[in-house]
């Protein structure tokens, strides 16, 4: 509160500007870390006004791609990549490649965020090009390349990848950036269900995530580590994972992965069964979902809705659900995991058992 009154104080002082730079440069990663953004994009948007009227073309850049990375997590995708590419255009203007790789690694980000692992590949490969040997945003590179590769069911390259931003993290001894990459490597470790290796690095990250005070990320390792124990069967454990995140998600006003809780939160409730929960937690995950327009999450959470319903006899709901998300499988990668766990022969199955339990049960009219 303290440095932000300050802030605002500078800003209104033209003759401060040097002054007002290396005060932003302070609050921006701290502002980041602790889940600041409604509050801070404002003071980044009168930043990058007053870097306009004194000329400093760098200072904007920075500034615009600080407020595209806020967009970002907030899954607010048209004003995020509206941001990061005026700071991309900046920092290839002044010449300064470093600043333009880690503009190209956040849109790498946004394009993962957004199922487009092409988009993902190549701006992580050119970020890649850009940055220096054993450099902290050639990590960043190796990670958002790992993650597409994950999302391509690409586990073995996925693991290569983190492992190699893991060894950069650490010889920069980065507390922050080496459990992102704990995590990320328990994600690819978890796909070649090597359940028990993926808790031990998950556990890592969280411990290091509450060191660090980065609430985000630990959330997010949190809901993680319970999809892990649900693989095991430990439901009791899963929930009580992703209460935990869900408090988290909820007070930063993360709605994407606060919707990917609900989702998981339902899949373990199907399995229990608890088919009230269930479908309570599918529900909200596919309305949040659509809110923000993921297609690829939402016909997921609605399987998982058609699912419930299909266990409840509900026959007629589900065969509706089952027939949007079989038509809506024409928009997903047949590369993506996506696609593999929404296969065509899965919703086939579940859309004729829907059918036959709709025949049983009308009665006969003869």
């Amino acid at each position: 509160e303290r440095a932000l009154n300050l802030l605002s104080y500078a800003l209104l002082q033209p003759t401060l500007w040097p002054s007002t730079i290396a005060l932003f440069r302070a609050l921006i990663p701290s502002m980041e870390r602790a889940g600041q953004r409604d509050q801070w994009i404002p003071y980044l948007e009168r930043g990058v006004a007053l870097s306009q009227i004194t000329g400093d073309d760098h200072t904007e850049a920075t500034l615009a791609l600080a407020i595209g990375e806020l967009y970002r997590l907030q899954s607010n995708y048209a004003d995020a990549r509206h941001w990061l590419n005026r700071s991309i255009t900046q920092f290839t203007q002044h010449g300064d490649q470093l600043g333009l790789a880690r503009a190209l690694n956040q849109l790498a980000y946004l394009a993962w965020r957004q199922h487009d692992d092409d988009e993902t590949i190549a701006l992580a490969t050119h970020a890649l090009e850009l940055s220096p040997e054993a450099s902290m945003e050639r990590a960043m590179s190796l990670s958002a390349l790992g993650l597409a590769a994950i999302d391509r069911l690409q586990w073995s390259d996925a693991e290569n990848y983190h492992r190699q931003a893991l060894d950069i993290r650490l010889q920069h001894n980065s507390q922050r950036q080496i459990a992102w990459s704990l995590q990320n490597l328990a994600g690819a470790i978890r796909g070649q269900r090597r359940y028990d290796e993926a808790v031990h690095y998950y556990e890592q990250a969280i411990q290091l995530l509450d060191a660090v005070s980065d609430p985000l990320h630990w959330a997010v390792a949190q809901m993680n580590l319970g999809i892990v124990y649900s693989l095991q069967g430990e439901s009791t454990a899963a929930l009580t994972a992703y209460l935990a995140a869900e408090k988290t998600f909820r007070a930063i006003g993360d709605t994407f992965n606060l919707a990917k809780l609900h989702v998981n939160k339902g899949i373990e409730y199907l399995a229990l069964p608890d088919l009230p929960q269930a479908e309570h937690a599918f529900t909200v995950g596919s309305e949040l979902f659509d809110s923000l327009e993921d297609r690829n999450e939402y016909l997921n959470a609605r399987d998982g809705l058609g699912m419930t319903f299909l266990e409840q006899g509900r026959y007629v709901e589900a065969e509706e659900i089952f027939i949007q998300v079989m038509n809506g499988l024409a928009t997903i990668d047949p590369a993506s995991a996506f696609y593999q766990m929404l296969h065509p022969d899965k919703i086939s199955a579940q859309l004729a058992a829907a059918r036959r339990g709709k025949e049983d049960a009308t009665p006969d009219s003869t």
